[in-house]
């Protein structure tokens, strides 16, 4: 175990919920979705661990989850502080009230640099890797322009226009979100950035000490870009990229959505062009944005998890929930379906269609995905 000294950023007054939290969150199957399902029906992250192995045995797994130990715990906090990096746990009063609106905030979010950033008002701009150069100096310009009147300019520290984002808010305040851990540096090209911006901005993530980004660690990452910002800028995209992704979960997250337009012959700007076509507000210059910043409705308020403490077993037999958890896994595939579609095919309640995600998740046999989308996973049945 570690000493005292070492755990300075939990602090002492709920370090053994904080750590238990993180124990949870850190176990085998849990994601955020489960996380809160489980907070809420057990109240502690401890009692929750005692109870996680029935959820998912009743989902179908025949093997105990890999629960998180104490000493990867202990080793996960210790590498994280000496890095000069903390942790922030949901429902801290440092925890953005931005990203406790959207469906799946993070439970905890490890974090390096500015942490006043977190109260700062906040537009995300975000685009195309390959953006072209006139495209680069747009993002950059915009970056620059809102940052200094008040804003703090969050991206996705990648190439193109992230980068050119990071850059133009620099010296005034800018806010990197990575799919890996606080300590992995990509892509290796603004390995320049990921050291500048936590000596003048915040760096950011969900993910534990050491992880190596991969594939399905960008659309988690893409919803907290999204959820933590008031409006998204989309400055060259094409039609099927991360960008768009990020615009979607922002009109989930009832964020304001602006592209700058671009030439129809161009691939990266037919995403962008999209979106003004779908509603997005067409924008020339900063000032349309920070017009429009002033005058947009309020966020939605902090969403209360569905599930609830009733009693399941009285509400539906054995039997019924057995041929529901059936229903469930054959009616999802390898392609993410919103679980409002998967209710209408269910024709259950939200609660009883919850608690059996609940379980099938905790069992691996189902994907949770940003937006509330849930998929099956492949070799489930």
């Amino acid at each position: 175990m570690l000493k005292n000294k070492e755990l300075t950023s939990l602090s002492e007054l709920t370090k053994s919920e904080k750590r238990a939290r993180l124990r949870l969150f850190r176990s085998e199957n849990v994601g955020c979705v489960s996380f809160f399902q489980l907070l809420q029906r057990h109240g502690t992250a401890e009692e929750a661990l005692n109870h996680i192995n029935l959820y998912a045995q009743q989902g179908g797994r025949s093997k105990p989850l890999r629960l998180a130990t104490d000493q990867e715990i202990d080793q996960e906090i210790q590498k994280t502080t000496r890095h000069g990096a903390r942790f922030l746990f949901w429902g801290e009063s440092l925890y953005p009230k931005e990203l406790s609106a959207i469906y799946d905030p993070p439970p905890v979010i490890i974090y390096k640099g500015r942490e006043e950033l977190f109260q700062t008002p906040k537009l995300s701009i975000v685009g195309a890797r390959n953006a072209s150069l006139n495209a680069k100096k747009l993002a950059y310009t915009f970056s620059q322009k809102i940052a200094q009147e008040g804003w703090s300019i969050v991206s996705g520290l990648a190439r193109g226009i992230d980068r050119a984002a990071h850059e133009g808010a620099l010296d005034h305040a800018t806010v990197a979100c990575v799919a890996g851990g606080i300590d992995t540096i990509y892509p290796s090209e603004n390995e320049d950035l990921f050291k500048a911006i936590p000596e003048k901005g915040l760096l950011m993530t969900e993910a534990p000490f050491g992880t190596k980004p991969h594939a399905s660690l960008f659309p988690r990452r893409n919803r907290l870009v999204s959820g933590l910002s008031q409006g998204i800028l989309v400055i060259e995209a094409a039609l099927k990229s991360g960008s768009l992704i990020t615009a979607r979960l922002g009109l989930e997250h009832n964020r304001e959505i602006f592209a700058i337009p671009g030439s129809p012959l161009d691939p990266r700007s037919q995403g962008a062009n999209k979106l003004i076509q779908d509603g997005a507000k067409l924008v020339q210059k900063p000032e349309d944005i920070l017009e429009s910043l002033k005058t947009s409705p309020s966020l939605y308020p902090i969403q209360k998890n569905p599930m609830n403490h009733e009693n399941l077993s009285e509400k539906i037999s054995s039997k019924e929930m057995t041929r529901l958890r059936h229903l469930i896994i054959t009616s999802l595939s390898c392609e993410p379906i919103s679980v409002d579609e998967l209710l209408r095919e269910c024709d259950f309640s939200y609660s009883i269609v919850s608690y059996v995600l609940l379980e099938l998740e905790l069992a691996g046999r189902i994907i949770r995905h940003p937006g509330n989308n849930v998929s099956r996973k492949m070799d489930a049945v």
